[in-house]
């Protein structure tokens, strides 16, 4: 009879214990898949200031043709302008003018909450918990190529 008590005691124990942890572990899931979309997100802005700053070294680059392969390299990872809303800003102003050696930088910023996952949308606990980035930046210098 005595052993009996003892194992129905320690029965809800178990439950107790899971109502705990699970939150817990359920945050730092979804913080490590969140971080994660995010790093991916950040590494496809990077790639399509790269592809950019390619298009702007040719000799014959015009600033149309490496917004174009920005537009494509952005739509192509799912974040086209209309809903990303991300920028692109060639340094100089104009890539066909830039002599051969000098560099050519070209700089793509996404809004972070554009591109998150989701959102923490608590009345007190928000500011807190709400980790995304404001922006995700991405910027590559090349030199221009001789004509």
């Amino acid at each position: 009879m005595q052993v009996t008590r003892q194992k129905n005691r320690y029965r809800g124990l178990a439950i107790v214990e899971t109502a705990i942890i699970f939150p817990i572990l359920l945050l730092i899931t979804l913080g490590a898949v969140h971080f994660g979309w995010l790093f991916l997100k950040a590494q496809q802005v990077t790639h399509a200031a790269r592809e950019g700053a390619r298009a702007a070294i040719r000799a014959d680059a015009v600033n149309d043709d490496v917004g174009a392969i920005i537009e494509a390299v952005m739509a192509k990872a799912g974040m086209p302008k209309a809903q990303s809303g991300y920028t692109w800003t060639p340094d100089p102003t104009d890539v066909y003018g830039v002599l051969p050696g000098d560099p050519v930088r070209v700089k793509v910023e996404v809004p972070g909450q554009k591109v998150a996952l989701f959102h923490v949308n608590l009345p007190l606990l928000g500011p807190w918990l709400d980790l995304t980035p404001l922006y995700l930046r991405g910027a590559v210098t090349m030199s221009k190529e001789g004509s």
